[in-house]
């Protein structure tokens, strides 16, 4: 819900030693299953805005490309509790398909056929297999 309401996504991502003494920085955020699930839902919320800023340093940030997301699943990021990755898996797939249903009433036709062609992909499931029969 809080990522309908925010109008910018900011994700902090600094070279840092956490308490276990392990390095993190934005390969460590964006492999995680809840980040890249709240990243997820702010690129599939209902508005035309979906910008997303990494900031790695207080010297350098960057926007987000516009489908860089997309090569991260979030059913194949890592979760501290096993069980979080269906629970994600779910909402990613109600976020997704909520997506869908409005490009397909209000546009544009060529986002609504993306979301469409690449949905399975987008959720870790199996593709169908489209080839024509002779």
């Amino acid at each position: 819900a809080y990522v309908e309401c925010a109008d910018i996504f900011i994700a902090l991502v600094p070279y840092v030693l956490n308490e276990e003494k392990k390095w993190c920085n934005h390969s460590t955020w964006i492999a995680r299953g809840w980040c890249r699930a709240e990243l997820w839902f702010h690129m599939l919320a209902g508005k035309t805005d979906t910008s997303a800023i990494i900031i790695f340093s207080e010297k350098e940030a960057k926007f987000m490309l516009a489908l860089e997301w997309l090569k991260n699943s979030v059913v194949s990021g890592d979760f501290t509790v096993e069980a979080d990755r269906f629970v994600v898996a779910k909402l990613a797939e109600r976020a997704l398909k909520r997506k869908i249903s409005k490009l397909k009433t209000s546009g544009p036709v060529n986002k609504y056929r993306f979301y469409v062609a690449h949905q399975s992909k987008m959720l870790g499931q199996h593709h169908h297999d489209y080839r024509l029969q002779a």
